[in-house]
């Protein structure tokens, strides 16, 4: 069954929102004030999904996607829109997210970063299929769309897809090969003989970063130093904490501004690389510390000048946010990959632990997706 449908905005997620006769209906692919035709193809969550057949009246919004693969690779969903408006629409899901969920009503302008739309992206996870053939997975399904060249992908990165795709260069069964290009060279877990290594260094400023083809490191290497150092301008203090600290670097960033620290994060082999960066960097008063999260209240004094929170998509538990708000820091720098648990979170800090919002940044990290890197400062 198909229907005509207009619609009404973009939510977090991605997806055009329509109302019709039969209730809100979501709607991949699309912009603002487009009219489609679309059919309906089951439910996300409970809400109906649509798929677009045509579409009838596009936005000016709209542009021929400069990438062969598009609508069957699984990434790059807003590859069809100009940059402008995915600027503007990422900073409208945010406010939005902020006043919905947080229920936050007095909300700081963010400050916007823009990126070069391409050749951004310098992590990744390569996908492997049956026949040792490189890619990323086919939209909707685990199944490999073959790729030689990725828009968003550094030149290292799409040279060694293209030389796995040439020449049978795995011999091992890798399903992912995660790789990061560094200063000069690739990582990849494991290491392509030839073409990548077991480590790679990635330098911003003064500051370098040892890094493994599995580290979490920002994807970005244009934005990936703002990002670091944009906080720090609240981030001064006798005592700091880096959380879900990962390989350090944070901590680095803000070390200058702070008598003492600790880095908590749950994965030993990153506080291993954390420790061996902060020795680099020769950093000494800050100790990289292995622990969950909701343990954090052990290894911590009484008071608590600044933390900074970086969580994976889920955000923080109930556990931790209430450690936060026992431990009361003065600062909490929150950075976050979804605006929608990091509204959450802020809501319970400002609206049940005395805090307020005193600054917001965008940094578009990953154009052309949906995807949003938000950071919001709050100070009791």
């Amino acid at each position: 069954m198909s229907e005509i449908i207009t619609i009404e905005k973009v939510i977090h997620g991605g997806f055009g929102l329509a109302r019709t006769e039969h209730g809100a209906v979501l709607v991949p692919g699309t912009l603002p004030g487009e009219t489609v035709e679309a059919e309906y193809i089951g439910k996300r969550h409970g809400i109906e999904m649509v798929a677009v057949v045509r579409i009838l009246e596009p936005s000016p919004d709209r542009r021929t996607p400069p990438c062969r693969h598009f609508g069957i690779c699984g990434g790059c969903d807003w590859l069809f829109m100009e940059y402008s408006a995915q600027l503007e629409l990422k900073k409208v899901i945010f406010l939005e997210s902020m006043e919905r969920i947080g229920r936050l009503q007095s909300v700081p302008d963010p400050e916007l970063f823009p990126s070069p739309e391409f050749g951004y992206r310098r992590r990744a996870q390569l996908k492997i299929n049956a026949q040792r053939k490189a890619g990323f997975f086919k939209r909707g399904s685990n199944d490999v769309v073959e790729i030689d060249n990725c828009p968003l992908l550094t030149e290292r990165i799409n040279g060694l897809m293209q030389a796995i795709n040439d020449t049978p260069l795995l011999t091992e069964k890798t399903c992912n090969l995660p790789v990061i290009d560094g200063d000069t060279i690739l990582a990849s877990a494991p290491p392509v003989a030839g073409f990548s290594f077991r480590q790679t260094t990635v330098t911003l400023g003064k500051h370098s970063f040892d890094l493994i083809g599995t580290s979490f490191f920002q994807g970005n290497r244009f934005l990936v130093e703002n990002l670091g150092k944009w906080g720090t301008q609240w981030g001064k203090g006798e005592t700091f904490l880096d959380l879900y600290g990962g390989t350090g670097f944070f901590s680095l960033m803000f070390a200058d501004g702070i008598r003492r620290g600790w880095l908590i994060e749950s994965e030993r082999k990153m506080v291993d690389q954390a420790r061996e960066n902060f020795r680099k960097n020769g950093v000494d008063h800050i100790a990289a510390v292995a622990s969950s999260a909701e343990k954090m209240e052990q290894f911590l004094p009484r008071t608590l000048s600044v933390m900074v929170v970086d969580p994976p998509r889920p955000g923080l538990t109930r556990k931790v946010r209430e450690a936060v708000a026992r431990i009361a820091p003065d600062t909490i720098v929150y950075v976050s990959c979804n605006c929608t648990t990091q509204a959450r979170d802020c809501g319970f800090l400002c609206n049940r632990a005395g805090y307020h919002m005193v600054a917001s940044a965008l940094f578009d990290l990953y154009p052309s997706t949906h995807h949003i890197e938000s950071v919001i400062v709050l100070q009791k």
